[in-house]
């Protein structure tokens, strides 16, 4: 009777979901510690993904996490770090890939959109609650998914030439700043000899993304997407007019260097360190570089100006920690375990302390700075992040409509199209990524 109530299709589709059920208390269990807890005497092998190895992960903390977790038997999977997300994705495909790893933020995040990552939105939350971390949620998407836990930050500052600015009389850079005084500060910096030949630029820009186009088209009043990351605007008039800015400071006020100058003298980095330019944009990862490659500098960093609109944007590229989702629940939770202890006070001083990286938990960055060689004012990078960071408008096709724009944005500047068609040959492919991105 129940049966034909019920009918025959509706019955089957019961007992299967209670099997299931079943199935699931079976396998799984129960308990306050949950499906993925890992008890202290079992063993678990976890597969650490590291680009470039133990060149940008310090060993020193691998080994002191194993000293912590006995139970957990690291393996390391390395490889160069242009290679690293190659590998990975062929490591998908045959089923063997690492269970956590890191790479740029803009590749997790396409991670998510394709379904395996780990979503970590509670393990960030716990984290955001103590006010001790910086940008745990940069790879966020519209929906409050979170893919990855940072790795490290690379925050942008102003570089200046402390000796140059002395010479002119002039003021040093400071949190006051914004655009309109870089740039009027950058012509009076700029040399001519008598023939008009350029002895010494203001400022070197780049086309790269983080410490070329992406400030100078926010701080000259522009934006590159939309608040949902969705739809481009470079075709809108403030980008416009912010694109157009920085092309007329190249071709006709002359405060950068012409493009054939910047390769010749292979790049603003070069450029700086070399005494040929009085400010440029860098970050963080390079300031160890500088003390290395160019000892007698005497240079120092900045606070990123505001923008022309009074809002100071600070580009940063965060790496970020990816827990693979199709890894078995006890290897998720040593993997978890991982991420906490990397974000301990312990391991973050560890990386602190080699000067390359911005560690994620704030009070391990200020414990070292202070010791670490120039910039004197290293605090500047992190010091309005919190409310100014912008993570270059990361979405999950973040990493298909970037290059493109640098590869158009170098062409403006060596004067091999017009502002007007680059733009339009920009905004149509990003366009087009991005309404591809959300099918």
């Amino acid at each position: 009777m129940f049966m034909k109530r019920l009918g025959i299709k509706r019955c089957i589709y019961l007992v299967l979901t209670i099997s299931l059920m079943l199935l699931s208390l079976f396998i799984f269990g129960c308990g306050k510690n949950g499906p993925t807890a890992v008890s202290d005497s079992e063993v678990v092998n976890l597969r650490i993904g590291l680009p470039s190895g133990f060149d940008v992960t310090p060993e020193e903390i691998i080994r002191l996490f194993e000293k912590r977790n006995p139970n957990i038997k690291v393996s390391i999977d390395d490889a160069p770090w242009g290679d690293y997300q190659k590998r990975v994705q062929l490591q998908m495909m045959s089923g063997d890939c690492p269970d956590v790893w890191f790479l740029e933020s803009g590749v997790i995040m396409s991670y998510g959109s394709l379904g395996v990552a780990e979503n970590l939105k509670s393990f960030i939350a716990s984290k955001e609650k103590t006010g001790n971390y910086l940008m745990l949620d940069d790879t966020k998407d519209g929906e409050g998914n979170v893919w990855g836990v940072p790795h490290a930050l690379q925050p942008t500052a102003l570089a200046y030439n402390i000796d140059m600015f002395q010479d002119a009389g002039m003021e040093l850079p400071d949190e006051t700043w914004n655009f309109n005084n870089l740039i009027a500060v950058a012509k009076k910096l700029t040399k001519k000899d008598a023939n008009g030949k350029t002895l010494q630029y203001g400022f070197i820009t780049d086309y790269s993304i983080t410490v070329g186009y992406y400030p100078w088209i926010k701080g000259l009043g522009g934006n590159i997407l939309d608040e949902t990351k969705s739809k481009s605007l470079l075709n809108s008039d403030p980008t416009t007019k912010a694109i157009q800015k920085w092309a007329d400071l190249a071709h006709k006020e002359n405060i950068f260097p012409p493009y054939t100058t910047y390769k010749a003298n292979r790049g603003s980095y070069n450029m700086f360190g070399t005494g040929k330019g009085a400010m440029f944009f860098i970050q963080y990862v390079l300031a160890n570089r500088v003390n290395k490659d160019f000892p007698n500098l005497n240079w120092d960093v900045a606070p990123m100006p505001e923008s022309v609109a009074g809002k100071r944007y600070i580009p940063y590229v965060a790496n970020s920690w990816v827990i693979y989702k199709k890894a078995k629940p006890e290897v998720k939770e040593a993997a978890k375990r991982w991420l906490e202890f990397w974000l301990s006070d312990e391991a973050q001083t560890i990386l602190a302390s080699k000067g390359d990286n911005i560690p994620a938990n704030r009070k391990s960055f200020e414990k070292v700075q202070r010791d670490l060689p120039s910039p004197r004012n290293r605090e500047v990078f992190i010091k309005y992040l919190d409310d100014s960071g912008s993570n270059l408008d990361l979405n999950a096709t973040w990493n298909s409509w970037q290059p493109i724009i640098a590869a158009v944005m170098e062409r403006i500047y060596g004067e091999r199209v017009d502002v007007g068609a680059g733009i339009s040959e920009m905004h149509k492919e990003v366009e087009k990524i991005l309404i591809k991105g959300k099918k």
